[in-house]
């Protein structure tokens, strides 16, 4: 289990029924003492700098939430269990950005930071099928199946075209098949795609 690629992990976790409420006690179950989790330690110190950082006493970006990364331990915390109540945060701190923003800097702002956003995510999602994403030049390294990670980017381009429907959740737990080097899509690419794609999902819902 490679903790520290935690966004790419996301890609096939499931969703427990945890509280939404960022202050709640924390409602993680550990692994066996034969399997892997988050190093609980890591954890409860993130969360709880988060907690303060949610509450006005101390400072958290929601970049800074995606973007963290704990260790794996024998007998650690339930990895989707953690998950879950990260993404929650970074739901939470994503709409926080978006209030102070408008109110420091106006509607006008805010409306202009939108419509780069989803300029971007269009300019990828416009492209051909097979043409959406780098391919990995190692021909040794994993990567996304082509077809699986063009399959979502219809899906978003009908939800964002008013064509169907794609929650964040869908983002959030989709999963791709992996293959080998340039026979598939660049996987850092692609989950700073997805991760674009839920933040612009998340600030309109």
């Amino acid at each position: 289990m490679n903790a520290k690629a935690r966004s790419a992990a996301k890609r096939g976790s499931k969703r427990a029924p945890l509280s939404a409420n960022p202050g709640e006690a924390n409602p993680f179950s550990t692994t066996s003492r034969k399997n892997y989790g988050y190093d609980p330690k890591q954890v409860d110190e993130f969360i709880r700098r988060a907690r303060h950082a949610y509450h006005g006493d101390g400072t958290m970006t929601a970049a800074e939430v995606r973007s963290t990364s704990f260790d794996a331990v024998k007998g650690g915390y339930t990895a989707h269990q953690v998950d879950q109540v990260l993404d929650r945060l970074e739901d939470a701190f994503l709409r926080t950005e978006r209030d102070e923003l408008i109110q420091k800097q106006g509607m006008e702002t805010w409306n202009t930071y939108l419509d780069e956003l989803i300029r971007r995510l269009m300019l990828r999602l416009d492209r051909p099928d097979g043409e959406r994403f780098r391919r990995p030049s190692n021909e040794e390294s994993t990567s996304y199946h082509q077809q699986d990670v063009d399959t979502l980017c219809r899906k978003l381009r009908g939800h964002l075209t008013d064509e169907s429907s794609v929650s964040v959740t869908d983002l959030r737990v989709v999963s791709f098949r992996s293959v080998q080097g340039s026979e598939g899509y660049e996987e850092g690419q692609v989950d700073a795609f997805i991760d674009d794609a839920v933040e612009l999902l998340t600030v309109l819902d």
